[in-house]
Order: structure tokens, then sequence, then C-alpha cells
């Protein structure tokens, strides 16, 4: 059995930590036996694999470039030109340690998760290590300095996955490298048919509500605020029988909460949305939310591919989202769902209103939803596309360290 070293980049919020976990899952019933790497390791980070008997382990020294994402930064940001040092200064340290630990942990093949785990590609370039690089991430619109590094890291390295033709153009322009192979849903863990009554009853919400689901966190780049500003105008216009979802977006203690945190309980509170806005903890099984609700939100603000959409498709419910690249290639608009521009209120309240007056669109679009989602994005099909680029990898070169 092939052992595949997964490293995780960021900590268990988002789409990404899920998403290596479905991953690791699909490669570990194909004859491959994964193990995780935890780049900012946390409780619920552990527990999300460990549950799954998926062992792990904190490497808080893994070569790490600036951010969590393939933006550029501020020239005139400290931290940015501290985070460079760090990452110079650790250098051969890091190297060292990443090859003492595929060594002694016999690694066959590891799996990156993230663009900016670039550092890790140029050392495992280096060494001739087999390794697969998923990158899940848009090209900035600014090519800069850090974009050019990326760019040829990329190049240089045989087996990149991306999630959608617009990430693959973003990084390579028309150079097409890499292949693209779309996050997937295990059809047998999503049922639309669940019954949803019990589910409102312990979340506390009359069955007469029409209810959203918004799954994007507590993140500015979520699209979150915007959200807020069409649900007071949805509130205004159709009136107060409604709920939004909200996973993820939870705050345990008020007096601790952070700037953008405050900026948000202020905008509930001045539009009364707090009877509104169902906010819970962090929970990686959303399949009954997703039952419960008859739209889901997405107001992104950059583009990135949003798993939510397909999961929505995969339990028939329609979608309304922001019109941008990456997204436009999860939504047949006016089919699936509508697309609406970023940052638009008004546009994104209109399109809720519509679908709450209209149950019948809900249900037709979701049914199309469902047939795209299961043509596109089934599990063993894109689980195929991945075995490929494994054996790719695998057929490189034997792992000499």
């Amino acid at each position: 059995m092939k052992k595949v070293l997964f490293i995780h980049h960021g900590d268990e919020a988002g789409g990404a930590a899920l998403s290596m976990l479905y991953t690791m899952k699909g490669i570990r019933v194909r004859g491959y036996q994964p193990i995780a790497a935890l780049r900012y390791p946390t409780k619920k980070l552990h527990d999300l694999y460990n549950r799954e008997g998926i062992q792990t382990f904190e490497t808080k020294w893994i070569p790490f470039f600036l951010t969590s994402s393939g933006n550029e930064g501020k020239k005139y940001n400290p931290l940015m030109w501290k985070a460079i040092f760090d990452a110079w200064r650790m250098w051969e340290t890091a190297k060292r340690k990443l090859i003492a630990f595929i060594e002694e942990h016999n690694i066959d093949i590891v799996h990156l998760n993230s663009v900016c785990l670039s550092n890790a590609a140029i050392i495992l370039n280096e060494k001739k290590i087999p390794f697969i690089w998923h990158v899940r991430e848009t090209g900035p619109k600014h090519k800069g300095r850090r974009y050019q590094f990326i760019q040829d890291s990329l190049l240089a390295s045989p087996n990149v996955i991306f999630l959608s033709r617009a990430e693959q153009k973003s990084w390579t322009g028309d150079n097409k490298h890499g292949t693209v192979i779309s996050n997937f849903i295990d059809f047998n863990q999503f049922n639309s048919e669940i019954d949803t009554t019990t589910i409102l009853q312990k979340l506390g919400i009359p069955s007469n509500k029409k209810i959203l689901l918004y799954v994007g966190g507590m993140k500015n780049f979520k699209g979150i605020i915007p959200l807020l500003k069409a649900m007071a105008i949805v509130k205004q216009k159709w009136g107060n029988d409604f709920i939004c979802l909200m996973p993820d977006v939870y705050i345990e203690e008020i007096n601790k909460a952070t700037r953008f945190q405050k900026q948000l309980l202020a905008e509930m509170k001045k539009n009364g949305l707090q009877a509104n806005c169902k906010m819970m903890p962090f929970n990686p099984n959303i399949v009954s939310l997703f039952a419960s609700c008859d739209v889901l939100v997405f107001p992104t603000l950059v583009p990135h591919f949003a798993r939510p959409i397909i999961e929505a498709g995969g339990m028939k419910k329609p979608v309304i989202a922001s019109d941008m690249m990456c997204i436009d290639e999860l939504v047949i608009p006016n089919e699936t769902g509508y697309l609406v521009p970023p940052n638009d209120e008004n546009a994104l309240a209109d399109k809720i209103i519509h679908l709450f007056k209209h149950p019948e669109v809900c249900e037709e679009m979701g049914l199309k939803g469902y047939e795209f989602v299961k043509e596109n994005f089934e599990f063993n099909i894109q689980m195929d596309k991945v075995l490929k680029v494994y054996k790719s990898a695998e057929n490189f070169i034997e792992l000499k360290v």
C-alpha cells in the first residue's frame, strides 16, 4: 500500500480541509494510505481527520510563503517582510525537517493542498520526490513578483491539479499546464429525501419559515456583509418569516470578538436581524442544513471554487451566487440558480424574494442542479481522474531521498 502525505496549509474552517478529507477517503478505498501533516494544527482539525481513522501530525515548520492564499500582499506591510525574512531564515532547517519526515514515515507521494505551499514544491522538485500539487486558489489580478515565483514553481511541477478552468488559466495563462479536476461529492452521503421536521424542531425553527443557507463562515471575502444588507431589504419587502442558517458563524466570547466580527454583529443589530440569523459553530457534516433550506446563498467577493454550490445541487437546492469566474462554471444561469453581481445587495435581495415567492421555481432549479452536479461532479468520476494523476506521479521517479 503506497503511503501519501497530505500537507494542509490552513485550519479547519472553509472547504479546503473538507476537500482534502474527501480526497484522502477516496484514495484510501483505492489502495493508498493517507496521513495528514497540519501546518496550522487545531484540535478541531485533528478531530476532523482522526474521526475517519486518518493519522495526523503537527508540522508547523513546513515551508510556507507569506499567506494562506495566492495574493501578493502589501509592500509596506511589516508583517509581510517579517514573513519573508522568517521563511529565508528557516529555509534550510525546514528543508531538512521535511525530507527527514518523508524518510521516517516512508512516504511514497506527497499531496500539497494549496498554491501557497510553493516553497515545499521547490524542495520536492529539487529532491525528485513524487508529489501532487492541488491548487485551489485563483491567481491574483496583480501579477507581481510573488505571482511569478509561484507560477514558475507550478510550471516546473509535473503533476498539478486545478479545481476549475478559470483557476488554471489565472496561474498558467494559455499554457494549460496541469489537469482540471473539480471537487466532488459522494452522492451516498447526500440524501435529498431527508425528513427535515425533526431537524427544524431541534434548531427551534417553525416549519412555516423560509430558510436561506450561508456556509461561508465569518470571512469578509465570502460576502457575509452584503448578505446581511440583502437580508435587511428582504425583511423590509417580504416580511420577517425567514431565517438564514449560518454554520461556522459563531462567537463564543463577545468581549474577544475581532474587529470584523464586531462589524458583523453591528450590521445585524442595526437592521434588527438577530432573530433572522441562526449562528452556529463549525460543523463538517451539514447535509441536514442543506436538506432544511430553501435556497443556498453564496455571495462571495473573491473568485474561487465553491464546494457548497455543488453540495446544494446534490441536495436538489437552488443557488444564488456571485457572478464571477470559477463560480460561473458551477451554476447554469436561470436553470440551476441565479448569478448576481458581487457586492450588490439589491440584486441579491431581489432573487431571494423571487425564489421565496415561487417555490415551484426552487424545485425545478433544484432538480436541474442535481442533474448537472451528478453529471459533472460525481465522486467516482472525479476520483478516477485524480488517480490518473497519482499514477503519473508514481511513474515520475522512484522515491530516493
